[in-house]
């Protein structure tokens, strides 16, 4: 099973992956402040805690974790900036990307896990608007999606490897979506699942072919 979050609601929800059914959704709260949205979710492989990116109504994003069974979330900090999505390494780095409206836009960065605050890791730039990110474990690498558009045009698919930052460019086929959303790492099928503006649910092979489920 998967968890998901929006930037439409502030639910938390889970899903099949295997059909994108809604198994159970839960209200995202953190005391003291309202939750508009959510931009970003990712499990800490060392803990198995929930990061998320929240909207409390500021121009940056709230750093918290979550409960996946109450949906109460504790605040870390503010990131300082509009992240767009999170993704954490299996040693436990926690890496981030703003999205095109924010102060440093398309640009990779770590979070501190403690205090949320971010240091520049390196620049991306390739695609539209919209910024997905998620850590393959298997190849060691962070998968980037961006844009809306033409495939491999306006939507781009590349790797960066984050001993390195090089960055390639992965060529997408099969079924078009329509503009990343969120995108994360499915370990049951060595895959990524990618969702779209259009509130569809893909699978994307390492290498670009993409598939609707």
């Amino acid at each position: 099973m998967v968890f998901t979050v929006s930037t439409n609601d502030s639910q938390l929800r889970m899903i099949d992956p295997f059909d994108a059914t809604t198994i159970t959704e839960v209200t995202i709260a953190l005391p003291g402040q309202t939750v508009n949205s959510a931009t970003g979710l990712s499990r800490n492989p060392l803990t198995g805690q929930l990061f998320a990116l929240l909207n409390i109504g500021q121009s940056s994003r709230q750093l918290v974790t979550i409960n996946p069974l109450t949906g109460v979330a504790t605040n870390i900090g503010n990131t300082g900036d509009a992240f767009a999505d999170l993704a954490f390494s299996p040693a436990g780095v926690l890496y981030a990307v703003t999205g095109d409206g924010a102060n440093t836009p398309e640009t990779l960065f770590t979070l501190n896990t403690s205090t949320g605050a971010a240091t520049q890791v390196t620049a991306l730039g390739n695609g539209n608007a919209g910024e997905g990110i998620a850590f393959d474990s298997l190849l060691g690498l962070i998968y980037h999606s961006s844009g809306s558009g033409v495939p491999n045009v306006e939507e781009i698919y590349e790797t960066i490897n984050p001993g390195t930052l090089a960055i390639n460019n992965v060529p997408l086929s099969g079924v078009d979506y329509g503009g990343v959303e969120g995108l994360g790492y499915w370990k049951v099928t060595n895959s990524m699942l990618l969702a779209d503006l259009t509130q569809n649910l893909f699978q994307i092979s390492p290498t670009g072919v993409v598939q609707l489920i």
